[in-house]
Order: C-alpha cells, then structure tokens, then sequence
C-alpha cells in the first residue's frame, strides 16, 4: 500500500507574484515526489497482482479558489495522475483511490 498525503502550501501567489523558489518547493513535494513513489510502486503491484494507492488531493484541485497558483497547479496535476494511473490499472486488481479535503481547523 502506498499513500500519498505529504503536501506543503504555497504563499497565495498569483502567477505574476510566484518566485521560482516557492514554485518548484510546492510541485516537488505535492506533485513530483507522489508520482514517483507511484511509479516506483507499480512494478511490485502488478508482479502481485494487487496493490493500493491512496492520493491526498485538496479541494484547491476543483475550486482554484482556495491557494495560490502553485499549489492548485499542483493538486491538479496530481488529480490528472491519479485519473491516469487509474486508467492504467484496473485491470489489474490495483486500487488506487483519492482523497480531497479543504483546509482542516478545530
């Protein structure tokens, strides 16, 4: 089973206000790395035969409302990962499954 919940935020940038920096922190961490670990995954599952994979994703991903640029781009691309490893997989027994939340508080 792999689950992919670590995520950081970015500072509410718009597109003319992200620095380079704050853009590639955030796509890292909440795109890259989740995409790798799904690749890096893959191989074993298939061998078996079954598998799991869990995507955290955010409401930013449908709102585009709720963040800046950098992290709705992210949570983005990493819905459309999802959607494409999930096409990719059915056949074979691997679940993989999404999981959107908003901002969490007390």
């Amino acid at each position: 089973m792999l689950v992919n919940v670590a995520g950081v935020m970015d500072n509410f940038s718009s597109a003319d206000g992200v620095s380079d920096e704050v853009w590639e922190r955030v796509m890292a961490v909440n795109l890259t790395v989740p995409v790798k670990m799904m690749r890096a995954v893959l191989p074993r599952m298939k061998e078996k035969g079954e598998g799991v994979i869990v995507n955290v994703a955010s409401t930013a991903a449908a709102s585009g409302a709720v963040a800046g640029v950098t992290y709705t781009a992210s949570k983005h691309g990493l819905v459309g990962g999802h959607s494409f490893f999930l096409a990719r997989t059915w056949r074979i027994d691997i679940d993989v499954l999404e999981y959107a939340w908003g901002k969490l508080t007390r």
